[in-house]
């Protein structure tokens, strides 16, 4: 598999379908009767690695105040998503 053409075919649809109103969003996201659940492989990076990107989002955070930023005890890498969320699993 060709990872450019993989990343660039995702960001071309991402694009057409931001364009045309044609997305979704999770109307649940923030509903406490939200009860999916998944399974997802994650990596913490030690501590020294997670204060060096904290420095560094603390300079984004100075350009863009109002974007969202993980804090440091949630920084993670997804290596896969094993179950994608299900209600009630």
């Amino acid at each position: 598999m060709d990872l450019q053409q993989h990343y660039d075919k995702l960001y071309h649809k991402s694009i057409t379908k931001l364009k045309t109103n044609n997305y979704g969003v999770d109307k649940l996201i923030d509903s406490p009767s939200d009860n999916r659940f998944g399974i997802t492989l994650l990596i913490r990076p030690p501590q020294k690695v997670k204060n060096e990107i904290d420095n560094f989002l603390g300079n984004l955070k100075q350009l863009e105040p109002s974007q969202y930023f993980y804090p440091k005890s949630d920084m993670h890498i997804t290596v896969m998503s094993i179950i994608s969320l299900l209600s009630g699993f």
